[in-house]
C-alpha cells in the first residue's frame, strides 16, 4: 500500500517489481526530477511502517537506491525479466510460484494493483502466453547477470 500511495503522489508507472529479503528491483517511469524525492518518500513510509510494526528503532535501509536509465526496448524487456526471475536465479522459489513480484499481477493473480501492465504487454501483442514464455525461457546466467545492475 506505501508504493501505491507514493505511486500516485509523484504521479509514475511501475512496469516491474520484485521484492527479495534484502532488497527490491523495480522498473518505474517518472520524470527525473521526482526519482529521489519519490524514493526517500518510500523508504521513510516503509521504515515507520516497519520499525512500528516490529517494535523497532534506527536505520533500517543500508545505502541509498540505485537506478540506471533504461534506454531502448532490448534494455527494457530484459531487466522485466531479470527482475521477475530474480527469486529463482537466488535459489529462493520458482519465478511463477513467488508471491512478492509483478509477476503473478501479470498473470492476474493475487490482489495487488501496482503494475501498469500495457506497456509490457504491448511488445509481446498483448498476449499473456508470449509474455510467460519470453519470461520463463532460460537464459545462459552470463547474459543474466549483465542486467543486474539495471
Amino acid at each position: 500500500m506505501k508504493l501505491l500511495y507514493n505511486k500516485k503522489e509523484f504521479n509514475y508507472a511501475v512496469y516491474s517489481y520484485c521484492l527479495m529479503t534484502n532488497h527490491v528491483h523495480m522498473v518505474i517511469k517518472c520524470k527525473d526530477e521526482f526519482l529521489s524525492k519519490s524514493m526517500q518518500s518510500l523508504m521513510i513510509r516503509y521504515v515507520r511502517y516497519f520499525n512500528k510494526k516490529y517494535q523497532r528503532t534506527g536505520s533500517l535501509v543500508q545505502s541509498r537506491f540505485k537506478s540506471k536509465c533504461i534506454e531502448n526496448q532490448k534494455y527494457f524487456l530484459e531487466v522485466c525479466r531479470y527482475i521477475h526471475r530474480n527469486p529463482e536465479k537466488a535459489g529462493i522459489e520458482l519465478t511463477q510460484n513467488y508471491k512478492w513480484s509483478s509477476y503473478q499481477e501479470y498473470l492476474g493473480q493475487g490482489k495487488r494493483k501496482i503494475i501498469d501492465k500495457n506497456v509490457l504487454l504491448h511488445y509481446f501483442n498483448n498476449s499473456l502466453d508470449e509474455f510467460i514464455n519470453y519470461t520463463l525461457k532460460k537464459t545462459p546466467s552470463k547474459d543474466l547477470d549483465d542486467y543486474a545492475d539495471y
